[in-house]
């Protein structure tokens, strides 16, 4: 097996929701099926959408975009993020975005039920 088939297998198989995209179009290229089950979306669906921002909360994008503006310069970023579900449920993730070339790389984590329990304690 080659390495990039190696890769492409660790990452599909990942824990994590993974994605791949265009930094000049913000187009989603590649997402694992993590990614794609945590949205509710299918690959072809999310990839045929071809905006990275309309996964976003409405009020997370202007941020969101913000944030892309710095991982095109170069910058790593971690934060909390909001995106909505294709059936529209709210979901939080932790998420990792990072720029590779011309593409950036994104990782997340799904810290919805966190949210909720620590809510509930305060």
């Amino acid at each position: 097996m080659i390495v990039g088939e190696m890769w492409k297998e660790f990452v599909d198989e990942s824990l994590a929701g993974t994605a791949i995209f265009d930094l000049d179009t913000y187009a989603y290229l590649y997402v694992n099926k993590v990614f794609s089950e945590a949205t509710g979306y299918s690959e072809e669906e999310i990839i045929e959408k071809h905006h990275l921002t309309f996964l976003a909360h409405p009020e997370d994008r202007e941020r969101l975009l913000s944030v892309l503006e710095d991982v095109r310069a170069g910058k790593n970023f971690f934060s909390e993020f909001r995106y909505v579900k294709k059936n529209g449920e709210v979901r939080w993730v932790w998420g990792f975005l990072k720029k590779h070339g011309k593409f950036g790389i994104i990782n997340f984590i799904d810290i919805t039920r966190q949210k909720k329990l620590r809510e509930e304690l305060e």
